[in-house]
């Protein structure tokens, strides 16, 4: 082990939850779909990671065969089940722990953040947390084409920025690699990426107040 990368690992740690903590609900507080008038309730995982000085979030690329997002980029996550017994963080860590072999030892929990609320009617927490050490991932098959990291400084740039609309709904859109993260997931990239790198939310989060 280097304590001098275990030092500045522990000071990331203290930094992040610092600056989430005033947009961080309650951990695990999960509304059931009848009280939020949603058809499902929902977690992903923002996985951060400190690669070479600059922050990383971990995304997927969805298998193609998938009847839903097929082929699209996403954060792990997935639909709540009864034995995640109401709690949003077990949710988020179970449906990471099923697509790509990561679990709450390798992943430190840093804040939830307020709900939100997709086109199909689904409310998401998004849960975020930070990589601890090296991990290895074990993706499903059956549902991640692929695993890979983003810098955070991508969603914070007009380079590879684009904006369309589909269905009356107004998507941002990040070319990475000939990727194209787009939708919930980039809005919540470009969320994420303004509390970890310019220190500030400059984005209003809706739904849902500060530790309610």
């Amino acid at each position: 082990m280097n304590p001098q990368l275990d030092d500045e690992h522990a000071i990331n740690i203290k930094n992040l939850k610092n600056l989430f903590k005033p947009y961080s609900v309650r951990k695990g507080s999960f509304a059931r779909a009848e009280d939020v008038k949603s058809s499902k309730v929902a977690s992903v995982l923002i996985a951060l990671q400190w690669v070479a000085g600059d922050w990383h979030v971990l995304l997927t690329k969805r298998a193609e065969h998938l009847s839903r997002s097929g082929g699209e980029i996403c954060f792990p996550g997935g639909i709540q089940d009864k034995e995640d017994c109401g709690n949003a963080v077990t949710t988020a860590y179970r449906e990471a722990e099923e697509e790509i072999g990561l679990t709450e030892k390798n992943a430190e929990f840093i804040a939830q953040l307020p709900w939100i609320r997709t086109r199909f009617n689904i409310v998401i927490y998004p849960i975020v947390a930070v990589l601890k050490g090296q991990w290895t991932p074990s993706p499903s098959e059956d549902e991640v084409a692929e695993l890979f990291t983003a810098p955070l400084s991508l969603f914070l740039s007009s380079t590879s920025y684009t904006a369309f609309r589909m269905n009356n709904f107004h998507f941002h859109s990040f070319i990475y690699d000939d990727k194209n993260v787009f939708g919930i997931t980039a809005w919540l990239c470009v969320i994420t990426a303004h509390f970890v790198i310019t220190l500030r939310l400059t984005i209003t989060i809706a739904y849902s107040k500060p530790n309610a």
